[in-house]
């Protein structure tokens, strides 16, 4: 069950003259009795994206399976190491990627 409690940080960074916006947001879940700490940026709603696509990849092309899910394995690595933390439990893996992907939908909803 996800505590939807969104915290948006927005930050400015300047690269010479540049200026940068940076959106990040915060959100505790709970899979199986586990607290976790999602974090939403840039770079991890792109991890969901890419992953959203692979699941619909594996369903559509039964043919590039074993191509398709060792990418989507990978890419279910990077978004666990990029956007949740601790680490995640095996037993609680799944969970947390469907939660990580309904709170990305709700972002995208907005």
């Amino acid at each position: 069950m996800s505590e939807f409690r969104p915290i948006l940080i927005v930050g400015k960074f300047f690269k010479g003259e540049a200026e940068e916006r940076i959106y990040m947001i915060k959100e505790k879940i709970k899979v199986n009795s586990n607290f976790y700490q999602v974090t939403l940026n840039d770079q991890t709603q792109m991890y969901a994206t890419k992953l959203r696509r692979l699941y619909q990849q594996s369903y559509t092309d039964v043919d590039s399976f074993d191509e398709v899910s060792s990418e989507i394995s990978t890419t279910v690595s990077n978004l666990l190491k990029h956007g949740v933390s601790p680490d995640v439990k095996e037993d609680d893996m799944d969970g947390v990627i469907q939660q990580l992907l309904k709170i990305c939908d709700k972002l995208s909803n907005r």
